[in-house]
């Protein structure tokens, strides 16, 4: 069972949409990972060595994901857009039905936001707020 343990750096403005700042000493955090046909899905940071960083997804899948390849721009060569890689702090963590208030949660992006829509949908606490 992986270790609740989230990495040590924090989103900022420039970051919220994919992180580049995994260090090994990452290893263990949670993490999600893009996901061409889920959106995004649950995973454990296991390492990096020079831009490739090293996951586990939930469902046993271990993915290599170039965390610089994102920041690049699109090529046409490309099947699928390259994997990106951000901070997960459980919802659950915070409010075993999820946070009201969007703002409130830990690491705002998209794959937080997605979840934390999910988990209360699936309570039919469907109602959310976003900003003041």
């Amino acid at each position: 069972d992986p270790v609740l343990r989230t990495p040590r750096h924090r989103p900022t403005p420039t970051t919220m949409d994919h992180s580049t700042n995994w260090t090994n000493q990452d290893a263990g955090g949670l993490c999600w990972v893009s996901d061409p046909n889920q959106a995004y899905v649950e995973a454990v940071f296991k390492g990096i060595s020079g831009n490739i960083a090293t996951v586990e997804t939930a469902q046993g899948q271990t993915l290599e994901i170039d965390i610089q390849a994102p920041l690049q721009g699109p090529s046409r060569k490309q099947k699928e857009p390259p994997r990106r890689l951000l901070q997960r702090v459980p919802v659950e963590s915070i409010s075993m039905t999820g946070v009201e208030d969007m703002d409130n949660l830990p690491a705002l992006h998209e794959a937080s936001i997605l979840s934390n829509v999910d988990l209360r949908f699936r309570m039919d606490k469907i109602y959310t707020n976003s900003g003041p």
